[in-house]
């Protein structure tokens, strides 16, 4: 190895010689430089000279013969290089070292090599993946590397010429594309998805400032097209019946594209801020120009999603796959899934305030005109969007009493003080409004009832009417300096309407809940719930809120207590007319416990834990109503569903005394859980939806538990308690049945594990051994997953498993630590046998990786001797002597307690791996 080197080192030297020949004036120096080249370009193989030339050269002309001999050489040899051949090749080329930075900048050689490279690869699933990594490194190179604006300028320019060329590529192929969307090009779109990212978030807004305009103008309006190309794809998988694709799709590609274009928007907002006291790039035409050209492009991706999204609400509605469930159209369903989506389009909206703001009302009164003149149903999936679109625009609907958006303010203002006829916030408003008065108020008069109502648009309005009211009929004058004048005509001036509405003496006859309220969707009366609970708590007495409180509630505590109360409650429980009054009053408790308390509390104020102790009450008899209701799935799920809300939201300022009362009766809810399952065997499926969806509640339920701030570390015990019960429970139900397929669920369930092996009060013998062993095995699974954050949490969780037997070990604890040597096995397998993104991957796998080899030497030589033993005899002494020092290295990390060096082990694992693998067989 040092002979080979030293030979590599020999001929650097000469080769560096030979390019200072090539500028001799002596013909004869010449001519055998030129011969000496040639033949260097032309050897065979020659990927370890170049890598260390690379590394070791200070000459410019060195490199680029390098890179020359080295893009040859790939495109000549590639097919017939073994696999550790590539991914050692590769992985030199996506971290290229601050030394390259001439061969990068200054000439093109590296581009040519990628960009050129990758046509003729491309219908190679696994190396064109690999080529785009390398072009998404590429688009992330900065630092000392990238030294200058002209560098920057000249790099830019590099990256755009290349670039533009692949998106065209994408919307032609999209384009051509309308029926399919094979694996094979959703691997393309979403790597390209990933190189826009972090090329615009690498060199922001300002940077296209430097580069030539019509270069920055073409790459924006061809983003934008790619942005809406990418909306097309949206509507193929609706039809598909690969629910993660769309998941997918919607997040690792088109939300991703959004966050692209949105950073350049915000980057904006930064040079704009910075430069107002100086107006030399507010008042650059340059600045100026391309600034128009953004707005234009983003008034084009605004309105082309509102226009996506109104064909997408009519495919979802058709489709077999979402008529089967429920719970797909539904606000909270949507809210929660397209949370970022819409925050982030609604930012994007904000940038056009009034043609986002026109388009919507058209949309909206167009949809009610459908609904008035023909009572086409599907029109109510489109009017939820549109309502959900309008209020994520004119409200930023999670946070709570805030004012209205600064860009909407200043623009109706400013339209205001130019005389405009009409204020747009007042116009969109009344659109929603307008549903509500001139559809359902008339059919409630005409049919009497409320039976044409549509319960997902009740809902939706609910929501809006929640959110709105707060930012227009209680704004924060702190916040909201110049509002429009016709704003406060159409709505009244600012004033504190829901102290005034909680001492109204009307406030009695609101909670007196009249028949037709009774009658309306459960759902919504949750929703109204949570409304009228805001408005509580917006009470600054204590006694005040208290007394309000139990006004609201009374509705809901007197038929509790009729029904709990009686002693053949068991016989009566399975009437229609108690089951369905319970799942009303379920609904209606879920509406109070979704609202924490401290939203509206006062400064210094102490917490009263009213829907804290109103659930307590009655908790006990809601995990008995499980066994009773196990054939009525949706009540089982609500019961459930409000045991998540209550986790989620009321644990947080929970005091020791009502900590103790409450966390038994978690313990008790998997407890019952795990009894009802053993009795109902049906399998879990998507067929069988409701049960699906029952095992994603418990794991909300047990994640809700580890979120809990504990801040004071009280209740350490009860928290590890109740997830070790949740977590035993829940296991037989996701391995027997495949969950572990769906990566959402999988996400949580790992994350739990981690937060199991990392807790400090743990004790290993409180897992029974079938589910300590069943642990193992899935974190022996976890760690290979596609998904990087399941990945990640498998690391971790390993990292946290040996990091706590340790620290028991240091203790003079007693643990039969013989069972990690198969962990160990499988780390090492993980790292020499498989494929793995080393930039998420690495440093966890890592740290995981010294502490098991720490925890068991003896079981990693064991493993080591393994593996060897299969390799080829002429590598045996090689790896050996790798392997030695590896473990010598581990074992002087071990060594230095302060590990003030940890970084320089890290990196010496990384160069095992880089020497090692390439040589090793993978069967």
């Amino acid at each position: 190895m040092e002979q080979q080197q030293q030979q590599i080192n020999q001929f650097i030297v000469q080769l560096e010689k030979y390019c200072n020949d090539l500028q001799s004036p002596n013909g004869a120096l010449r001519d055998a430089a030129e011969k000496f080249i040639i033949k260097f370009t032309t050897m065979a193989s020659p990927y370890a000279v170049c890598f260390s030339l690379f590394e070791q050269s200070q000459s410019s002309l060195v490199h680029f013969y390098g890179l020359t001999a080295l893009r040859d050489a790939i495109i000549r040899e590639w097919a017939t290089l073994d696999a550790g051949a590539k991914w050692s090749i590769t992985e030199r080329l996506m971290k290229p070292p601050i030394e390259w930075a001439p061969s990068l900048i200054e000439n093109t050689v590296v581009f040519d090599l990628v960009f050129e490279l990758y046509p003729l690869v491309k219908t190679h699933k696994d190396i064109s993946h690999v080529l785009r990594n390398i072009m998404i490194c590429l688009c992330c190179l900065n630092g000392e590397i990238m030294e200058g604006s002209e560098t920057t300028k000249l790099y830019m320019c590099n990256i755009i010429d290349r670039v533009a060329p692949l998106l065209a590529s994408a919307i032609q192929q999209q384009q051509q594309q309308q029926q399919q969307l094979t694996n094979t090009n959703w691997s393309e779109i979403e790597d390209l998805s990933q190189l826009v990212r972090f090329f615009c978030s690498n060199f922001q807004f300002q940077s296209f400032l430097l580069i030539p305009i019509e270069k920055s103008r073409t790459f924006f309006e061809n983003l934008t097209k790619y942005i809406i190309a990418s909306m097309e794809y949206l509507k193929l998988t609706v039809n598909s019946d690969d629910i993660d694709l769309e998941d997918e799709l919607e997040n690792e590609f088109f939300f991703v594209l959004i966050k692209a274009w949105v950073g350049l928007l915000a980057d904006i907002e930064n040079v704009q801020n910075k430069s107002k006291k100086s107006k030399h790039i507010l008042n650059n035409e340059y600045f100026t120009y391309l600034v128009g050209i953004i707005k234009v492009c983003s008034e084009q991706i605004y309105s082309n999603y509102i226009k996506t999204r109104i064909e997408l609400s009519i495919l979802e509605l058709t489709n077999d796959k979402n008529q089967s469930s429920n719970d797909d159209n539904e606000i909270d369903q949507d809210k929660n899934k397209y949370n970022d989506q819409l925050k982030v389009i609604s930012y994007l909206g904000r940038i056009n305030p009034g043609i986002s703001m026109d388009l919507l009302t058209k949309e909206i009164n167009k949809t009610v005109d459908q609904l008035i003149n023909s009572g086409d149903a599907r029109a109510f999936e489109t009017l939820h969007w549109l309502i959900l679109l309008a209020g994520n625009l004119l409200f930023d609907s999670e946070v709570v009493l805030n004012g209205i958006p600064n860009k909407l303010e200043t623009y109706t203002y400013d339209q205001s003080q130019a005389g405009a006829a009409k204020d747009l916030v007042v116009e969109l408003s009344n659109a929603v409004f307008r549903y509500c008065l001139d559809f359902e108020l008339k059919a409630m008069l005409h049919y009497k009832s409320v039976e044409q109502f549509s319960p997902l648009i009740a809902e939706t309005c609910t929501w809006f009417l929640d959110g709105w009211s707060l930012v227009y009929l209680y704004p924060t004058l702190d916040l909201n300096i110049n509002i429009s004048p016709k704003l406060m005509e159409a709505f009244g001036p600012p004033k504190q309407i829901l102290p005034q509405l909680i001492g109204s003496p009307h406030w009695k006859e609101m909670l007196s809940l009249p028949a037709e309220f009774l009658r309306l969707n459960p759902k919504i009366q949750a929703k109204i719930f949570s409304s009228f609970t805001r408005v509580v708590y917006s009470a600054e007495d204590p006694s005040e809120k208290q007394h309000r409180f139990i006004q609201l509630t009374q509705s809901i505590t007197n038929p509790l207590d009729t029904v709990f109360q009686r002693a053949d409650f068991k016989n009566i429980a399975q009437n229609p007319e108690v089951r369905e009054t319970l799942f009303t009053l379920l609904h209606r408790l879920n509406g109070i416990v979704s609202i924490p308390e401290e939203v509206n509390t006062y400064e210094d104020e102490v917490p009263l834990h009213l829907a804290f102790d109103l659930f307590h009450k009655y908790a006990n008899a809601f995990v008995s109503l499980i066994p009773l209701y196990i054939h009525y799935p949706d009540t089982v799920n609500l019961i459930l569903t409000l045991f998540s809300q209550f986790t989620k939201f009321q644990l947080e300022t929970v005091d020791e005394e009502r900590s103790k009362k409450i966390f038994p009766i978690l313990v008790e809810l998997f407890n019952t859980i795990s009894n009802v399952s053993q009795t109902n065997t049906s399998k879990v499926n998507l067929e069988n939806k409701e049960q699906y969806n029952r095992i994603k509640m418990q794991l909300r339920i047990i994640n809700n538990i580890i979120l809990f701030n504990d801040v004071q570390n009280n209740y350490p015990k009860l928290i590890v308690q109740a997830v070790l019960h949740g977590i035993c429970v829940t296991i037989p139900c996701i391995t027997n049945n495949g969950l572990l397929e769906y990566t959402k669920l999988s996400n949580t369930f790992f994350s739990i594990i981690h937060f199991l092996f990392s807790s400090d009060t743990i004790d290993l013998s409180a897992f029974p051994p079938n589910i300590f062993n069943t642990l193992l095995s899935l974190i022996e699974y976890g760690i290979a997953h596609h998904d990087t954050e399941i990945a990640n949490h498998s690391l971790n969780s390993i990292l946290a498993l040996a990091k706590n037997i340790q620290g028991m070990l240091e203790s003079s604890i007693q643990v039969d630590i013989s069972f990690t040597t198969q962990l160990v096995g499988s780390m090492i397998n993980f790292l020499l046998l498989h494929d793995f993104n080393m930039d998420e991957l690495l440093y966890n796998a890592s740290n995981a990786f010294i502490e098991l080899v720490i925890l068991n030497t003896d079981g990693f030589k064991s493993k080591v001797n393994q593996l060897i033993q299969h390799q080829e005899a002429w590598l045996h002494p090689r790896l050996t002597n790798s392997f030695t020092q590896l473990l010598n290295s581990i074992e002087q990390y071990k060594k230095d307690k302060n590990n003030e060096n940890r970084e320089g082990y890290l990196n010496n694992i990384k160069k095992f791996i880089s020497t090692v693998k390439p040589l090793l067989k993978k069967n």
